[in-house]
């Protein structure tokens, strides 16, 4: 390993190192980075990784699905449904009538977040 290190401070910048390691010797290099740090750079400015979304009144930045559909980034994630909010239509396609689901609410085995 120290000659590994020794050989890497003979180049002036980690992007001397870069080009002569990954353009002229085929291997993959790259720099580590803090996450603020990755998304300040010239990758994240081209990419747009991240959206930011309000919660609780306070602006909050998520990462975006890494996902591609038909070569195109796949956005901003959506936002979870509340507890809940799709008990009833899933049961019904399941098919338990009306009256089941909601001797299931009344014995509270299913439960519907407040909005």
């Amino acid at each position: 390993m120290a000659e590994i290190r020794a050989w890497m401070h003979t180049f002036r910048t980690f992007e001397e190192l870069e080009a002569q390691v990954s353009g002229g010797g085929g291997l993959a290099v790259g720099r580590v980075r803090q996450p603020a740090e990755a998304l300040e750079s010239t990758w994240a400015e081209a990419m747009q990784p991240t959206y930011d979304v309000e919660v609780g009144g306070r602006t909050v930045r998520l990462p975006k699905g890494p996902w591609l559909f038909d070569g195109r980034d796949s956005g901003a994630l959506p936002v979870a449904a509340a507890q809940g909010t799709h008990n009833r239509e899933i049961l019904r396609e399941a098919g338990l009538d009306e009256n089941t689901i909601n001797a299931l609410y009344e014995r509270g085995v299913l439960h519907e977040a407040l909005r």
